[in-house]
């Protein structure tokens, strides 16, 4: 059954910002290993188009969707193309599902006429709902009486193979009984947006951490009291061991 959504738009378009052409994010990149050439022959959309255009319909009606998935689609397309040059198969994954895909759908709501403040609330609010059943998982996974003894021997290679050496510079401070603790100090991310031009992003992500982590488990309690996207000096991952 089709489900027909709300036609009032939750959102109201202001006087736009000074919305930015695509090539502003971005400058001509050398061709990227065949891997991305592959993305781009089987990539028409955006990959989480199918979870987040329900959701655009419902908070912007059904018109001003059309326009705002159209520009998304578009721009994700030209960003992808224009790739910067990385061989990590994982990188490529942060790229193709999650990147690129929040920077298309930033820069679809400035061209919408969206303010900037308006455009990234709406980016966050979006990728969150992305992550709501990554949440869910989390939170079965942290009530289970050992979570936290998974977490300590499952954190260091899952950190080495989903964030790699290549875009992320990782410092591992402690990985005892009481709690594991690592740094970061250069962020695939940050970096990446930042070419783009539009680093103001980059907290989203941020966020997305404490929106999946916090209060997600009664064994661990997680810690961050800066990030580099935030203006710290380094990114403070802490889970903690709570006491029974």
């Amino acid at each position: 059954m089709i489900k027909v959504y709300n036609e009032t738009p939750i959102f109201t378009r202001k006087h736009p910002d000074t919305c930015l052409p695509a090539s502003s994010f971005h400058q001509s990149r050398p061709q990227t290993h065949d891997m991305i050439g592959a993305m781009k022959a089987r990539a028409i959309r955006a990959p989480i188009m199918q979870v987040w255009q329900p959701k655009i319909e419902e908070l912007f009606g059904r018109q001003e969707s059309r326009r705002i998935v159209a520009g998304i689609n578009r721009h994700y397309q030209t960003y992808l193309k224009d790739a910067p040059p990385v061989r990590s198969r994982a990188l490529h994954i942060h790229l193709q599902r999650s990147i690129l895909p929040l920077l298309a759908l930033y820069q679809s709501l400035l061209e919408a006429g969206f303010t900037r403040e308006e455009s990234l609330d709406f980016a966050q609010k979006l990728f969150f709902h992305t992550l709501e059943k990554q949440r869910r998982q989390q939170e079965t996974l942290g009530r289970l009486p050992f979570a936290y003894a998974l977490y300590r021997w499952l954190v260091k290679p899952f950190m080495q193979i989903g964030f790699p050496k290549e875009g992320f510079k990782i410092e591992w401070v402690e990985r005892s009984r009481g709690q594991i603790a690592f740094n970061m100090h250069a962020c695939f991310y940050l970096n990446t947006l930042s070419q783009y031009g539009a680093p103001e992003l980059t907290p989203i992500f941020c966020n997305a951490d404490d929106f999946i982590y916090e209060n997600s488990s009664p064994h661990i309690q997680w810690q961050r009291t800066q990030t580099l996207a935030k203006g710290g000096t380094l990114c403070d991952f802490r889970y903690i061991r709570k006491k029974s």
